[in-house]
């Protein structure tokens, strides 16, 4: 079965080893997912064996939906998250090699693994059909190895969930979007050349693009904490198509002003933490009205990480 082991430092791991796996897609990795990690590495602590998470290379949606949902984080970004929440490895199975298999076959098939537990969400469906589902794992793992999670809300009543996650997104509540993923929702990107024309107004800019299956925020400006060579700026970013500028281009980009930063980003890989939303995009009479925003949305968002406790 064309599956990989891949080890906290993304290497290829040679064999497999027992184990205790958290299952499912892990689209976001938000506080919920992050329970199942930690849950299987308090079991795996337990019995003495490695933990890990299953997932797929690809989230299962990208060939079961009509409308596949878009990805809130790209599969290395899973993994990475998905370590640091406390699983030891990854197994990244490809799904349209396992969607046939039965749910005794893809049992067998996590047992070929090592598998000896299994930590899953209560709505965790599997094998051809969606047949199995968290009642057929613990039938067949047993109840001393088998963890069914609840759903997990927050103080409001609402369910924690990456479908939730991205509609909080696509409205541009990523304030929001926050408190369920942990940690603020990011673009991590190449930084591409532009116009140039922010730096020539004292406001030099880096431009990044979403990869065609992200989730897209809502466009408009937003305060951001950039993070690139191991450092750390705020700084205030643009989402749009940039209507003043360029018309003629409707590819929506993250055109981002790093406060305090001197130096080239071009070509660097730029992680882009969204925290909150300022005002909805906006197309401007002239350059100078343009210029005008963008000094008074810098203002806005170092006055937002100023008092951001």
């Amino acid at each position: 079965m064309p599956a990989i082991l891949i080890g906290k430092d993304f290497s290829l791991l040679p064999s497999a080893s027992p184990c205790v796996l958290c299952l499912g897609n892990f689209d976001g990795v938000h506080k919920a997912h992050a329970m199942l990690a930690e849950s299987a590495r308090q079991m795996a602590q337990e019995l003495g064996v490695r933990a890990g998470a299953f997932c797929f290379t690809r989230p299962s949606g990208d060939y079961l939906c009509k409308d596949a949902p878009a990805h809130l984080t790209s599969t290395q970004e899973r993994l990475s998250l998905l370590f640091d929440a406390g699983a030891e490895f990854a197994l990244l199975a490809p799904f349209p090699e396992l969607r046939d298999l039965s749910a005794e076959e893809f049992m067998t098939f996590l047992e070929r693994y090592g598998c000896v537990g299994v930590v899953c969400g209560y709505d965790f469906r599997f094998g051809k059909k969606a047949l199995g589902n968290a009642d057929t794992l613990l039938a067949h793992f047993g109840a001393q190895r088998t963890v069914i999670l609840p759903a997990q809300t927050m103080p409001d009543g609402r369910r924690i969930a990456s479908s939730a996650i991205r509609e909080l997104i696509v409205q541009g509540k990523v304030d929001q979007a926050a408190l369920m993923l942990g940690r603020p929702w990011a673009l991590r990107a190449k930084v591409c050349r532009g116009k140039h024309l922010g730096s020539s107004w004292g406001f030099p800019t880096a431009n990044q693009y979403f990869s065609p299956k992200s989730a897209l925020p809502a466009r408009g400006v937003y305060a951001v904490r950039c993070t690139v060579d191991g450092k750390t700026y705020d700084g205030v970013a643009n989402v749009g198509a940039r209507p003043t500028v360029d018309a003629s281009d409707a590819r929506v980009n993250c055109e981002t002003y790093l406060f305090d930063f001197e130096g080239d980003l071009y070509g660097k890989e730029l992680h882009t933490a969204f925290y909150a939303f300022l005002r909805p995009e906006q197309k401007f009479a002239n350059a100078q009205e343009l210029r005008a925003a963008i000094a008074h949305d810098a203002k806005s968002a170092r006055a937002y990480f100023e008092n951001l406790t």
